[in-house]
């Protein structure tokens, strides 16, 4: 199994594995950005593979250091952990392709949660904005942090930026606007979809 099929069927475990942590949060009731129709496949897959198909990719790391002697230690191993890995991943994705397939998306709900405490989800935005306007990273972070507190407190967060002194001298307020723009950030999505092939 080579170094290469082995990332390949780890990034594809790392990936499911993102997809289900990400239903099984959604349909909280804090969130509620979607619910699945498809009773019980989550948590199958949680089980079956996150844990099983990394530690099997490992397991072929461990026997790069005896290539060389190419022994039962390395042919057992590898006939073992190769056809299993993929035969799981292959199940994974078609559990995970089944869960996605049945999902109710709850647009109104989601852009709801996106815009809570006034637009709090883009204070990482904020702070590389700064950054990139020649603040330090450690001060463009203390002046997202601090209006991220303020927003916990109840204030508006969008506003408390675009009152706060240290962007003021740094950002327009077209650029403040932008920061806040889910147009701007979303540009690039179809693009991104349609280059895997899903739309």
């Amino acid at each position: 199994m080579s170094d290469r099929r082995r990332c390949d069927v780890a990034v594809c475990d790392g990936g499911d594995a993102e997809q289900e942590t990400t239903i099984r949060h959604r349909p909280t009731g804090e969130a509620l950005g979607h619910r699945g129709v498809v009773e019980g496949l989550v948590a199958a897959a949680a089980e079956e593979g996150p844990v099983v198909v990394p530690e099997r990719g490992h397991r072929g790391l461990e026997s790069v250091a005896t290539w060389h002697e190419r022994d039962l230690t390395n042919s057992s191993l590898e006939r073992i952990v190769f056809p299993d890995s993929c035969y799981l991943a292959d199940f994974m994705l078609n559990r995970v392709t089944a869960i996605l397939s049945g999902l109710h998306v709850f647009p109104d709900r989601m852009m709801e949660n996106l815009r809570k405490m006034g637009d709090l989800v883009f204070s990482e935005h904020v702070m590389i904005a700064l950054i990139a306007k020649g603040m330090s990273r450690e001060a463009a972070y203390k002046v997202a942090q601090r209006n991220a507190a303020k927003a916990w407190d109840g204030e508006d967060f969008k506003t408390s930026v675009a009152n706060d002194e240290d962007v003021k001298t740094r950002l327009t307020e077209p650029e403040v606007e932008e920061l806040f723009s889910l147009d701007h950030h979303l540009r690039h999505a179809r693009y991104t979809v349609e280059a895997v092939g899903i739309a």
